[in-house]
């Protein structure tokens, strides 16, 4: 999805980690592990939305799987 990160208290906090707070709009992807929302990458500066779109999903996918991955490993 593609959003601006409101100036709020509720976001403070996701703002203030970041070294450049975002001008614009920025895109958002869940990672998803066994179904659940285990992180949010943000990416900032894109030239084209469209592409970024995609390369977000593709990440969320394989970190997903990635973590999935560790906490079978872990389970052992």
């Amino acid at each position: 999805m593609l959003a601006r990160i409101p100036k709020d208290a509720t976001h403070a906090p996701l703002l203030a980690a970041m070294r450049v707070p975002p001008s614009g709009e920025v895109g958002m992807v869940a990672v998803r592990a066994y179904g659940k929302v285990v992180a949010v990458v943000v990416a900032d500066e894109m030239r084209d939305p469209r592409l970024v779109k995609g390369r977000l999903e593709e990440v969320a996918q394989v970190a997903g799987e990635a973590t999935e991955r560790l906490l079978r490993e872990r389970r052992k």
